[in-house]
């Protein structure tokens, strides 16, 4: 007979006010009704996550970005599932039309900082193009202030990976002078990196009187997924599936 569950569950959730932290309070709520307190801890992004899921027994659970596990990581872990895609969006200042990451050399790039899915992402494209810090300006800029420092000149490109109604790709796709990247090689990216998508933002579904976006725009977009730790008590493994169902299932 297995001992009784704990009553104590401790998830690792991304960047103080992002998506990972959002969900992941709306779980709080869901399983508390079954008596078992959360404790959330906010990180740096999926990599963070991850290696404290590898690391400290104490964390049970995460929200991980898919294409950041590597296959050694994946020994004492289980994912619950794929819970939603997150799409990239590659943001950039200029008259030049950029429709591949080819065009981003010599260019201000902001792709995150350490720890961040967003910043593995960016940099996996980017080196397959053969673009690094040798041919572009990489920095380690926070997605929270990537609006602020494309408003004000300091960045060329902004690398995000987020929901549509995230507050810093609303803000972006609303600045005077800034473009969303049309990923016109969206179906090699995800013939090169399986676990990528090629979605469709359609025109105007952002905002139909001001046509944002103007046109139908190509993206890439990674997964959400619910990982937690390989001796984690089926009974919470239950709970959390049942939380992540009830949050992500309406369309």
């Amino acid at each position: 007979v297995r001992p009784a569950p704990s009553d104590r569950l401790v998830i690792a959730t991304g960047p103080e006010g992002g998506a990972y932290q959002a969900y992941a309070k709306r779980y709080r709520d869901i399983i508390a009704r079954n008596r078992v307190e959360v404790e959330l801890r906010s990180s740096s992004g999926s990599v963070e996550n991850l290696r404290r899921l590898a690391s400290d027994p104490s964390v049970d659970a995460a929200l991980v970005q898919s294409g950041v596990v590597e296959p050694p990581q994946k020994e004492g872990l289980l994912s619950l599932g794929s819970v939603y895609p997150e799409p990239l969006w590659v943001f950039y200042r200029g008259e030049e039309n950029l429709e591949r990451f080819a065009q981003l050399k010599g260019k201000r790039l902001a792709i995150g900082p350490e720890g961040s899915g967003v910043r593995a992402l960016a940099q996996r494209l980017l080196v397959a193009h053969g673009i690094g810090k040798d041919t572009a300006t990489l920095l380690d800029l926070p997605i929270a202030e990537s609006a602020g420092a494309m408003g004000r000149g300091e960045i060329d490109v902004a690398f995000i990976v987020a929901g549509p109604e995230s507050p810093v790709a609303q803000e972006l796709l609303r600045l005077e002078g800034v473009r969303l990247m049309n990923m016109t090689q969206a179906a090699s990216y995800t013939r090169l990196f399986p676990f990528l998508s090629s979605v469709m933002l359609p025109r105007g579904v952002i905002d139909l009187v001001r046509d944002i976006p103007a046109r139908d725009t190509i993206l890439l977009a990674a997964n959400a997924n619910l990982i937690v730790r390989k001796d984690l008590h089926p009974a919470l493994e239950s709970l959390l599936i049942q939380a992540a169902i009830e949050v992500h299932n309406p369309p």
